[in-house]
């Protein structure tokens, strides 16, 4: 199986390199809407509160609530059950804005909790999550990145504090830096830290107990959201910049990571919330209704695709409304988008490409029928989308390419709107 992999790899390779004339293989139907399979579904309603942030690990859902931790059994995804729910101190007021993004190390999870602090909760047995430690914190700790044995930890009025995870039970604040500076949200990327706070601020966090700011884009109205994918950057604002400067989405170049270099941006949506890129594609949530996406495949010219409020794709235009208010943030796994939302957890089914054969599994198999249908005339794929990896219409190599990185080197999945 190993020589079958390399002799692979090296036909697909060699095609690339030498520039092979390939005719796309046109997809059955309307190649230039990829299918999609809307599941919107609202979970664990009985509890009455709005989620701030779902985490997923494995099959379980951790959400971010006003006091605390609500868990979620998500084994089947048309009926997820209500597992328990953490209370932990005072509810947040209904102006506590943010994420409050619920991070996961190992058996722990790191909760913000704005007046309160930082929670450091052992997950070890969701159904019982029990509270291991506390960061008690005046400030108004909205956001946490865990990166290794540290924290990036930061809120409103204060600054940027950097939290010494190695004892979960006692974190503590080795450095402390920027006064004032209001964070909505982190990304690391090798040894640099992106906060979106307004500005997009770039940290050198080579000694990672003590970030050092290196540059600061000023051209953002209020950026809410950061998420990488490769060397580009995400940005969700949640305001438009009158004349110039980032808009809505805005997709930046981090190749020379100091300084990111902003590559393009789309106004569309003035109110995005967060931004995670799956592919040629980035899944947003909106504040007034649920998850839309753009298509990034050209970076200098995102363009919206799908509205999931309405699945109508014109309605992606303009600003929209819909029923699920305040959706904060969005998780993209397998396939599957969660949306938390004050009414609840939405979940998404995306159309996940890839499986050639119909198996429900992704493997040499599938890249070996995928290059037998491009190169040799061979048996379609099983539905014939599923080949289109990279949901541009068509199939070429590149959709094999694709393919076999995810397969073997552990890249994006193949995910379509």
């Amino acid at each position: 199986m190993l020589n079958a992999i390399r002799t692979l790899n090296r036909t697909v390779i060699a095609v690339t390199v030498l520039g092979l004339a390939l005719v796309p293989r046109a997809l059955a139907g309307d190649s230039s809407q990829p299918p999609h399979r809307l599941s919107p579904i609202i979970a664990d309603s009985t509890t009455n509160v709005g989620l701030r942030n779902v985490t997923v690990a494995g099959h379980w859902g951790f959400c971010s609530i006003a006091a605390g931790l609500l868990v979620l059994d998500l084994t089947d995804l048309s009926a997820p059950q209500f597992v328990t729910r953490l209370e932990i101190g005072n509810p947040r007021p209904p102006q506590a804005t943010g994420h409050f993004r619920v991070e996961i190390q190992g058996r722990f999870a790191y909760l913000p909790h704005w007046l309160e602090g930082l929670y450091v909760i052992d997950i070890s047995d969701p159904a019982q999550p029990l509270v291991v430690g506390h960061l008690a914190s005046p400030d108004r700790v909205r956001s946490i990145e865990v990166h290794g044995r540290y924290g990036y930890l930061a809120g409103a009025d204060q600054a940027l504090k950097t939290i010494d995870l190695s004892d979960p039970t006692q974190p503590m604040v080795v450095d402390s830096i920027l006064d004032h500076l209001l964070v909505y949200d982190f990304c690391v990327v090798g040894t640099h830290l992106y906060a979106a706070a307004h500005f997009l601020y770039t940290f050198d966090i080579t000694d990672p107990a003590h970030p050092v700011l290196l540059h600061t884009f000023t051209e953002t109205a209020w950026a809410y959201s950061v998420a990488v994918q490769g060397t580009q950057l995400f940005v969700a604002d949640i305001h438009v910049v009158q004349s110039g400067g980032l808009q809505g989405l805005g997709v930046f170049d981090i190749s020379t990571p100091d300084v990111p270099v902003l590559l393009g941006s789309n106004p569309q949506h003035a109110v995005d919330e967060d931004a995670v890129p799956v592919g040629n594609h980035c899944f947003m949530t909106n504040e007034n209704s649920g998850l839309h996406a753009a298509d990034v495949s050209n970076p200098e010219q995102p363009v919206y695709v799908n509205c999931y409020e309405t699945g109508v794709p014109p309605q992606c235009a303009g600003s929209f409304e819909g029923s699920y208010t305040n959706s904060s943030s969005v998780a993209v796994v397998d396939g599957f988008a969660y949306v938390s939302c004050d009414q609840g957890l939405l979940i998404y089914a995306l159309d996940s490409r890839g499986d050639i054969n119909a198996d429900a599994k992704k493997n040499a198999a599938d890249i070996i029928l995928l290059v037998n249908y491009v190169f040799k005339s061979g048996l379609p794929p099983n539905p014939v989308e599923q080949g289109d990896t990279e949901c541009l219409g068509g199939i070429t190599s590149a959709d094999i390419i694709y393919l076999v990185n995810f397969v073997f080197k552990g890249s994006t999945p193949p995910v379509c709107p």
